[in-house]
């Protein structure tokens, strides 16, 4: 089955999308909200293999598909970037995140895409697998990701750049092993919900440090 993790614009298409395609990571559905033992929102401590970089010692790298680098190629790397700089930036606390950019496809841990789909009411859209195969992060983890715009809902809604880049941010969050979470001051919280931050929240890195390390 395919497994998507989705950021929806319409907290009223959360029931029909669950009975399309089962589960999803969005609003009003509670198992997007999900604590380890630990306390930590995420996908029951499923994490990336290989890591998410191991401070530059094992550095990951992503691709951006060349048709959307004049979209928003430069919110991307904004987006990667709030989550590797943050020992000297906001919010002030140290990961093992290290992601460079490639241009070779084969190389990279996350790629970047994007959909013209006026009927996937989301604003971007994750997914993760294991070799070619589709992923439901709660149960194994996986080796790569996927992570989608679509730019006709972004337009549509007329979405701020601090507001493209924090759901971009919100997608790599996820592709890290991080799930929702309901405080709108972290990134992993719902835009739709009143997310009011487009940059990691200290708690955000600290699940980030709680998976790998």
């Amino acid at each position: 089955m395919k497994y998507r993790l989705k950021v929806c614009t319409l907290a009223a298409l959360v029931i029909s999308l669950f009975m399309q395609t089962g589960f999803y990571a969005q609003a009003g559905d509670i198992n997007s909200m999900i604590e380890c033992q630990h306390g930590f929102s995420t996908f029951n401590d499923h994490v990336l293999n290989g890591g998410v970089g191991s401070y530059g010692n094992a550095r990951r790298y992503y691709w951006i598909h060349p048709d959307i680098n004049h979209l928003y190629g430069s919110q991307f790397r904004t987006a990667v970037n709030n989550w590797v700089y943050t020992t000297d930036n906001y919010p002030y606390y140290t990961t093992s995140i290290s992601l460079r950019e490639t241009t070779t496809k084969s190389s990279a841990t996350i790629e970047f895409h994007n959909v013209y789909d006026r009927y996937r009411e989301v604003y971007a859209f994750t997914d993760l697998r294991l070799y070619r195969d589709y992923v439901d992060p709660t149960a194994q983890n996986w080796g790569w990701a996927e992570v989608f715009t679509n730019q006709y809902m972004i337009e549509l809604y007329q979405l701020s750049n601090n507001d493209v880049i924090g759901t971009l941010g919100h997608e790599l969050g996820h592709c890290m092993g991080l799930a929702h979470c309901p405080d709108t001051r972290r990134l992993m919280s719902l835009l739709e919900a009143g997310r009011s931050t487009h940059l990691p929240h200290v708690y955000d890195c600290q699940t980030v440090y709680h998976l790998y390390n």
